[in-house]
């Protein structure tokens, strides 16, 4: 019975540690990383309907860095966050469109 203890009380541990970490995470992408996230991939998974899935993810890596130059030009803030989250969404769209 002891050892049953010991082993739910890792388990709790264990998933406090992850819920802290995904709270994190949520917390850190936000809306905004969100959308540029889902755009990229969507631009992503468009494109890979008419080229090679390493030429759709070129020229959606060129348009997010484009987008992000200019948001710092006019003098935004973050603009390594948005690049981050489109650079995941870029990753997850070629997934997707492979799949």
């Amino acid at each position: 019975m002891n050892r049953l203890k010991n082993i739910w009380k890792t388990l709790l541990k264990a998933f406090s540690v992850v819920k802290e970490h995904t709270l994190k995470g949520y917390k850190w992408i936000g809306a905004d990383g969100l959308l540029n996230l889902e755009t990229s991939a969507l631009i992503t998974i468009i494109l890979m309907l008419l080229l090679q899935p390493f030429w759709a993810g070129f020229i959606t890596f060129v348009i997010m860095c484009i987008k992000c130059i200019g948001n710092s030009l006019e003098g935004r803030e973050n603009e390594e966050h948005d690049l981050i989250c489109s650079i995941i969404g870029l990753v997850l769209g070629i997934i997707i469109g492979i799949a």
